[in-house]
This record gives C-alpha cells, sequence and structure tokens, in this order.
C-alpha cells in the first residue's frame, strides 16, 4: 500500500505507539483527582481484536476499483476491511465507543489515497 501511516481503528493515535504513563509522575495523581480513576489499580483493556468485527462487505464494483487503479495507481486504492474501518467514523469518544462495540452499519466501499490535486480532481 501508500507509506500512510495509519490512525488506530480502535482508538487515538498512530497504530503501533502507545501511550504510558509510568514515566510521567503526576499524571495518575491528576486522573485521580480529576476524574477519580486510580491508575494503579485500574484494569488495562489492550488492543481489542480486529477479527471480532464485522465489517460491512465492499460494495465497490470491480470495474469501478479499476477505473481508480488507472487514476491513482494499484498501490493507491484499496478495498481491503482495515483500511475501510479506519476510514469508517472520526475519532470522537462517541465514534470510538461505536467502533469498540462492533456498531459498522456503514463503511467505505473503497478508499484512495490520491497523490495530487489533479488526481483528486480525475477521481
Amino acid at each position: 500500500m501508500t507509506a500512510v501511516k495509519h490512525m488506530k481503528w480502535w482508538g487515538w493515535g498512530v497504530d503501533g505507539v502507545g501511550f504510558h504513563y509510568e514515566d510521567k509522575p503526576g499524571f495518575a495523581p491528576f486522573v485521580q483527582q480529576a476524574v477519580g480513576l486510580d491508575l494503579t489499580t485500574a484494569t488495562r483493556t489492550g488492543e481489542p481484536s480486529f477479527s471480532a468485527l464485522t465489517v460491512p462487505k465492499s460494495n465497490a464494483a470491480p470495474a469501478f476499483v479499476k477505473k481508480l487503479a488507472a487514476i491513482v495507481g494499484d498501490d493507491h486504492v484499496t478495498t481491503d476491511d482495515l483500511a475501510r474501518v479506519i476510514h469508517t467514523y472520526g475519532k470522537s469518544l462517541r465514534d470510538l465507543v461505536r467502533i469498540r462495540g462492533n456498531q459498522i452499519e456503514r463503511s467505505p466501499d473503497v478508499v484512495i489515497y490520491p497523490a495530487d490535486e489533479a488526481e483528486v480532481q480525475a477521481v
């Protein structure tokens, strides 16, 4: 695919990058005071399983995908489930709750990565 760094499908930030508070001594007390959550005893849930999601099938006709690929290149168009889920919602708390709750009523049929304005116009 492309050299695009993707956001996590299930949370905030770039995939493969995590936030650790252990080296931030003021963070856990701040969270405890601000929202009443004791990070030292809270259960960490970890990354959810993508395979547990029910992703709607792409309805993109092969001929349509081929036309898009002719414009942006084969490596810049995909009907891959992961790419489609990443582009299904935004990153608001509501969106993340919906994704983690497997509430994917609709998703893009195809994701494209145009290289420039000319490709955007051609699409």
